[in-house]
């Protein structure tokens, strides 16, 4: 999964958060591991990761179907977050867990 496959995928999963980009990357990542899953990739640079293995908190899902996640600076201290997935729901699931444990 490419960071052009989150951008353009049509049932993408936005968020909104009131920090920094890489303040909110920080937080991704733990609560990607408070999910019991794992970040398989990143473009730091880019604010860009692949993460999987969420079969243990959304069971629809296997091992290794990846989630993208991209993070875009949209002011100073206010990010957009795109999240996309080959599984609709999977991506759904991420986007909401996101925003309850990320906050901002």
């Amino acid at each position: 999964m490419s960071i052009e496959d989150v951008k353009t995928d049509k049932h993408k999963q936005t968020a909104d958060f009131n920090m920094s980009a890489a303040a909110c990357v920080d937080k991704i990542k733990a609560a990607i591991k408070d999910m019991r899953a794992v970040v398989t990739a990143e473009d730091e640079k880019r604010y860009y990761m692949i993460a999987d293995n969420f079969q243990d908190s959304f069971r629809s899902t296997i091992d290794t179907t990846q989630v993208g996640i991209l993070v875009t600076p949209t002011a100073p201290d206010k990010c957009r977050v795109e999240i996309a997935s080959g599984n609709i729901d999977l991506a759904v699931f991420v986007s909401k867990e996101l925003v309850k444990r990320v906050g901002g």
